[in-house]
């Protein structure tokens, strides 16, 4: 996990620390604790927490002990140097600057907790901004309990930086929305399940060679029966371990979300029992449009086509009838839609766009 220097030096972890350099726009992987009884191993852009004694006194001396650490990667290094005189301190810093390296003074009884504190921390792929894990999750659940999927989805994607997406029955939720998914995310068949073991039981990791990008995906369940999926949808080399926990998190809270595929089924009965002349009664006709009733049937193609296809057109219809809208597909292949418009007309040729732009005649 990489951290804007900037955004963790603003989050609390260092506010004991005093910055006597520029941040430089420098990325931090990790900290490193280094000290004489220890071997001076770390990370390319690594903060370096340095032991008072450690750093050289001036001249030829500091100039290669600093050279040592940029060309070794280093982002620069935070030091405990209590009673030293500003002076050096001064010249310390001067030699930083020049190198580009940034440099920091800190008490050295902090070292301990600064390490314990950073590996809590995670940062935002959206803007770098640099929280806590708890508070990150909190961020979910107020997100969700109080705005929604819609939100929910939302704030994945800020702390992921990965388009986020919803699939539960017909009900397919995207954030943000565009660019428009590519089809084989809903084939199954098209992906194949990473080798590499997932820290948690019910996050995979899936590739596909008929699309550059990989997919984390969390599956729901509800009282222990599956019911949907969530995902994030990156590129290769994209996922980090933090990702592993968001989704699962994320998951977590939408075991109470409300069973859109009840709903779904429910739709269905409905669309039947109206193709069939009946009515429905008042508790499933509530899930319909209140007003600009329209109805409209589509025959597709039944050629057996890979696993996914409904879930595609689903989410297409979705992506671009987001509002007021409800449809099923029946037994023998035909799309039905109920929705609230009063031009019907435009409403058909847009659909029936959509459709000839998914290969559907």
């Amino acid at each position: 996990m990489k951290l804007k220097l900037e955004y963790l030096a603003g989050c609390g972890t260092f506010s004991e620390c005093r910055f006597r350099t520029p941040f430089y726009e420098k990325e931090v992987s990790s900290l490193a604790f280094i000290c004489s009884s220890g071997p001076a191993v770390w990370e390319p852009q690594s903060l370096l927490l340095v032991c008072a004694g450690m750093i050289p006194g001036g001249g030829e001396q500091l100039a290669l002990w600093l050279d040592e650490r940029k060309g070794r990667g280093a982002a620069g290094f935070l030091a405990d140097l209590s009673g030293e005189e500003e002076e050096r301190i001064d010249a310390l810093a001067k030699a930083c600057r020049e190198r580009e390296l940034v440099f920091g003074t800190v008490a050295a009884d902090r070292f301990v907790s600064m390490i314990n504190e950073y590996s809590h921390l995670i940062a935002s792929r959206t803007d770098g901004t640099v929280r806590a894990y708890d508070r990150v999750l909190e961020d979910l659940q107020h997100r969700f309990y109080i705005s929604g999927t819609d939100s929910l989805l939302d704030g994945l994607s800020y702390w992921t930086g990965c388009q986020a997406a919803l699939i539960v029955g017909q009900d397919t939720f995207v954030k943000p929305p565009v660019p428009v998914l590519n089809e084989a995310v809903f084939y199954p068949a098209y992906w194949r399940k990473e080798p590499q073991k997932s820290p948690l039981s019910h996050v995979s990791l899936y590739s596909s060679s008929y699309s550059e990008k990989m997919l984390l995906q969390a599956e729901l369940f509800k009282n222990r029966l599956p019911f949907g999926v969530l995902c994030l949808i990156g590129e290769e080399g994209r996922f980090e371990p933090s990702d592993y926990i968001l989704l699962n998190y994320a998951s977590i809270l939408c075991t109470g979300i409300d069973d859109y595929k009840r709903r779904s089924r429910r739709i269905e009965a409905a669309m039947e029992m109206i193709c069939g002349g009946q009515m429905p009664d008042s508790s499933v006709t509530n899930l319909f449009p209140e007003s600009g009733y329209a109805l409209v049937l589509r025959e597709q193609e039944t050629d057996g086509a890979a696993d996914g296809k409904k879930e595609y057109l689903s989410y297409l219809i979705h992506h671009y009838f987001p509002q007021q809208l409800c449809y099923s597909f029946s037994a023998e292949g035909s799309l039905r839609l109920f929705v609230s418009t009063e031009d019907v007309d435009h409403f058909g040729r847009r659909l029936l766009d959509i459709l000839d732009g998914a290969g559907r005649e």
